[in-house]
């Protein structure tokens, strides 16, 4: 009985040891280890404000109603401003916002996995969103799992987030709500699109174009089952053109002088070709969409109808 007891009192000991706050060399906070909001909280001195979060190997979800704000924004030599990084040569880390939760993730400025991949959860049925200027991918993998409408958004209603995903690297998007971005695609780099749920997925322009010229990789992983992806039309440059060898679309994009081809091809077993692009501009959108079978012309309205609906949702949001 007693071996069992010390046993249980050292195993206990090591998980507490494991989880902690301590300074991180941004003005910040190093998190390790796995937390729900209030014990966050609680470690950070009663305080739910942190100057940066550094995670390393953390796991992070709020469960109640417990606002995690990252407010003051750190300069980081040769990274800019932030108030998130995933620790250089860390474990995986996540942040999640759980079925039922209140509370949200607010951050001044940028969320950016640093040499560790990142994964942010947001459940359908959860009553807060993460609020950021900016999601970067910049040396590993970030990967959003979004549950409900605008999970992801900036605190300026009238500003939307900026994604950017830098050379070579990886963002997984797996939505099943309607998502509005910036995009900043990098040489080399690809966005792996999972719309279900009719989600729509509302492109209002690029931040950046890093090359002239250059080619930005989407791969969608399915046939969009009624969503949409729909674009501004003040960054079209031209329409859709289909290539059957490589069974893609190539739509060309401007931001100022320079102009990007976002190249858009699919995973095995998806058939891009079913997918239709709109004849007409759909509120100030062009739009790609998918549809489960092909509409008798009386239909087309209604397929119009709700994507002008949804549109006029995501503008009175804004």
């Amino acid at each position: 009985m007693k071996k069992i007891l010390i046993s249980t009192l050292g195993l206990f000991a090591c998980a507490s040891a494991f989880a902690e706050i301590s300074d991180n060399a941004y003005g910040g906070k190093l998190i390790t280890g796995d937390y729900t909001a209030s014990e966050l909280v609680q470690a950070n001195g009663g305080s739910s404000e942190f100057g940066n979060f550094t995670l390393d190997g953390a796991n992070i979800t709020i469960t109640d109603a417990t606002d995690i704000y990252a407010s003051t924004p750190a300069a980081m030599t040769g990274n800019g401003t932030m108030t998130l990084r995933v620790v250089k040569g860390g474990e995986a880390s996540s942040l999640s916002l759980a079925s039922g939760s209140t509370g949200s993730y607010k951050f001044a400025s940028t969320i950016s996995s640093q040499s560790a991949s990142l994964t942010i959860n947001i459940d359908e049925n959860a009553g807060g969103y993460l609020y950021a200027e900016r999601i970067l991918t910049q040396s590993s993998p970030i990967t959003l799992n979004l549950g409900k409408d605008y999970a992801i958004r900036t605190s300026d209603e009238n500003k939307t987030i900026d994604v950017a995903i830098t050379d070579s690297w990886d963002m997984y998007i797996n939505s099943s709500g309607d998502i509005s971005v910036e995009l900043d695609i990098r040489s080399n780099a690809t966005m792996h699109l999972n719309l279900t749920n009719g989600a729509r997925f509302y492109l209002e322009g690029l931040t950046k174009i890093q090359k002239n010229n250059s080619t930005a990789n989407i791969f969608i992983q399915n046939s969009l089952e009624n969503g949409a992806i729909l674009f501004n039309k003040d960054m079209f440059v031209s329409g859709y053109e289909y290539d059957e060898e490589l069974a893609s679309y190539k739509i060309v994009v401007k931001k100022g002088a320079n102009t990007e081809t976002i190249l858009f091809s699919a995973i095995e077993g998806v058939d891009l070709s079913q997918l239709v692009w709109s004849d007409t501009l759909v509120d100030g959108y062009w739009a790609l969409y998918g549809v489960s079978a092909v509409p008798e012309p009386a239909e087309w309205a209604m397929i119009f109808g709700a994507l002008a609906l949804g549109l006029a949702v995501y503008k009175r949001r804004k």
